[in-house]
């Protein structure tokens, strides 16, 4: 990561955190002008971040998903792409951002920690396979991340958030119903992401599946989790809580899977020596 790269870097980070802290003063003070800043910094934030991506993409001169600190600025960036296209199309789900940015943050930092120095894919990776499994996976990232947020106000809103933020929270059955979408889409977006890695994996191993490779193992885990929640999503009587504790754990079990495994056990999904 040269100079230039890293004050973007720094700076979109920087921004993403000030719009979560305005975030944050809208729920303790109330007033509108801090949902206004909020939106003009994740505006100028995701414009920076833009610009990250972009800069990396031409120093590597290939999509920039060769090592964890790449596939994490353009992962978030295609996270933050879909929390803020909902927000826009749906202005009653803007709220739900104040739990969907902790996760984003988390991951730019996991990246920034990691390798970052700029290499060649190697030719097994150089695929239009690893587009089209990436794109999947963090466009169901941005779902989940969705879903995550909309669990977190659905399960602690109700006490802390609404009192506050009356007139801006939407009710807790429209609440839920996004919720319900966010999931549904992510995971549609997800089961493609585990199909097209094993047809991508049996081009290059021979083998459509192992349960030998933790991220494999751990991304079923996480679809599981997801199929839990559409199945007891299925029932009117079990939504509410137990959906939105669904909804949380999932995206834990996704950040394990994208993140965790991989320092912790060996894996095919070594993402700092693709």
């Amino acid at each position: 990561m040269n100079l230039s790269e890293a004050l973007f870097f720094w700076l979109a980070t920087a921004l993403y955190a000030a719009a979560f802290v305005s975030l944050l003063f809208l729920v303790a003070f109330k007033g509108r002008r801090w949902a206004r800043s909020a939106g003009a910094l994740l505006g100028l934030g995701f414009g920076v971040h833009t610009v990250v991506v972009g800069l990396r993409w031409w120093l590597a001169a290939h999509l920039p998903v060769g090592n964890t600190y790449e596939l994490n600025v353009t992962g978030t960036w295609i996270g933050m792409l879909v929390v803020l296209g909902v927000a826009l199309r749906l202005p009653q789900a803007r709220t739900v951002v104040i739990g969907a940015l902790p996760p984003v943050l988390l991951a730019m930092g996991i990246g920034v920690i990691s390798e970052t120095s700029v290499a060649p894919l190697s030719p097994a990776y150089d695929s239009p396979w690893l587009v089209v499994h990436i794109a999947f996976a963090f466009l169901a990232f941005g779902c989940f991340v969705l879903a995550f947020g909309a669990g977190v106000l659905s399960l602690f809103g109700r006490r802390v958030v609404r009192r506050r933020l009356a007139g801006l929270l939407p009710p807790d059955e429209e609440l839920g119903s996004f919720e319900h979408r966010a999931v549904s889409a992510g995971f549609v977006l997800e089961a493609l992401m585990i199909i097209t890695g094993a047809l991508w994996a049996n081009r290059l191993w021979g083998s459509y599946w192992s349960w030998d490779d933790p991220v494999q193992t751990w991304s079923f885990v996480s679809l599981l989790v997801y199929a839990l929640y559409l199945h007891v999503h299925a029932f009117p009587k079990r939504r509410g809580p137990a959906t939105s504790v669904l909804a949380v754990i999932g995206l834990l079990f996704v950040m394990m899977s994208f993140w965790g495994v991989q320092y912790i056990l060996p894996t095919v999904h070594n993402f700092n020596a693709l």
